[in-house]
């Protein structure tokens, strides 16, 4: 017995000795993305409480001010169940009369606008303190990163909603990286969006950042100070030019590597990225010519479009199956934009103006350079690498349907559905 009870001392002293024994791995560990850890954890219990019952029992108010009722009622259940019953009560008898259409139309507009000016409000004031954060860093002012920002911080907006069963206001999380499918980042609202070359540029920093506010569109700047005001068909052009922007941006994070000796997170990859390629290219090739690769690899199609599955908002590979952008594949990153060759990508679809004086038409399509730039230039410069017109219809940006880019396609996390 003496022997066994010494045996067991014996391997007790060797665990303690072995830091894997005791604590695990003496290898530190890496620490799960924050984006990871989300998806871990899943759904919040209200959530899942609220997504589980029955559609028949959430019903939207419009014959009053939700918000302001669950203000007036807080703690007081009881009250409050009355009252729901009798405002929904009145609502349903004006939704059965058709003499009602009108009041109805105006109610349930009046609830949309409402709603739509408070998570308005909510995403301005995340923007303003990505902001705060970023203000010394000019790269962080792109999309893909106001993008990872929304996605990252879990930030939502509660719309509400009454359970005609328990007779309560509940709330659903409307997360505000969706939102970003109605907002427009870089605009200048004095510019022509029509006209051809340059009208936006890609440093967004001194600029106007653009939403749907109550239905209609409204300017602030970073800083949230209120903007200029904007026309519908306008921020509609900036959303589809940004769309372009969002392309390039992951075009180029894709072909950077093929033609230097560096991996997507550094700097001269980043500086190609957030800058003008075809400069940094030229420095690297006077400073620091060992880190070019020539020849450089080639780009490959379905590699592209694997990356696209697993780093990009599920649009962009949704808009160039559907042929909504058509992708210049072999644009020369190292050519400037003098003679409009380093065109990355262009809207499939063009567009008409008209001559005032002479009523003379030309076509013209958006297109995004390499340095990150949109304009728009006529249909024949980009006929090379055009695609057949699209046989879907071309969602309206903005338009919300289901909460994603252009009408519903969608921002959750890249790759998925």
């Amino acid at each position: 017995m003496s022997r066994i009870i010494l045996c067991a001392l014996l391997l007790c002293g060797v665990c303690v000795a072995i830091p894997g024994c005791r604590r695990g791995s003496a290898k530190k560990q890496t620490p799960i993305d924050a984006a990871i850890n989300d998806l871990l954890k899943g759904p919040r219990e209200p959530n899942i409480v609220f997504d589980a019952r029955p559609n028949e029992r959430k019903v939207r108010l419009w014959k009053d001010d939700i918000y302001e009722l669950d203000k007036k009622f807080q703690g007081q259940k009881d009250q409050l169940a009355r009252k729901l019953k009798e405002v929904i009560a009145d609502q349903e008898k004006l939704e059965q009369d058709s003499d009602s259409n009108k009041i109805v139309e105006a109610g349930k507009k009046a609830a949309d606008d409402k709603e739509s000016e408070l998570e308005y409000k909510a995403f301005k004031a995340r923007v303003v303190e990505f902001y705060k954060l970023k203000k010394d860093s000019p790269k962080d002012f792109s999309f893909d990163s106001v993008y990872k920002y929304f996605l990252r911080g879990d930030y939502y907006f509660s719309k509400k909603y009454v359970d005609k069963v328990s007779w309560e206001i509940v709330e659903e999380h409307k997360f505000l990286v969706n939102y970003l499918d109605k907002s427009a980042f870089g605009v200048t609202p004095a510019v022509d969006t029509r006209a051809p070359i340059n009208v936006v540029n890609p440093d967004t920093r001194h600029q106007y950042i653009a939403g749907f506010r109550g239905g209609g569109p409204d300017t602030f700047t970073w800083d949230g100070k209120e903007g200029p005001p904007l026309k519908d068909s306008e921020l509609t052009t900036y959303l589809r030019l940004q769309e372009l922007r969002i392309l390039r941006l992951y075009f180029v994070k894709y072909a950077s590597p093929l033609l230097v000796r560096q991996q997507p997170n550094d700097t001269v990859v980043q500086s190609m990225v957030y800058g003008n390629p075809w400069e940094v290219l030229r420095s690297v090739d006077q400073n620091t010519p060992m880190l070019a690769k020539n020849p450089p690899e080639e780009r490959d199609q379905k590699k592209f479009e694997a990356y696209l599955k697993d780093n990009a908002p599920p649009f962009v590979l949704e808009y160039l199956k559907d042929r909504f952008f058509s992708l210049n594949f072999k644009v020369d990153l190292r050519n400037d934009r003098v003679n409009l060759q380093n065109i990355v990508a262009c809207r499939t679809i063009p567009f008409e103006t008209e001559d005032p004086t002479t009523k003379a038409k030309s076509v013209w399509n958006h297109v995004v350079f390499s340095d990150g730039s949109t304009g728009a230039v006529p249909a024949a410069v980009v006929q090379a690498f055009r695609q057949e017109l699209p046989q879907k219809t071309e969602p309206t940006p903005g338009s919300g349907g289901g909460g994603g880019f252009g009408g519903g396609m969608g921002l959750g996390m890249p790759g998925m559905k």
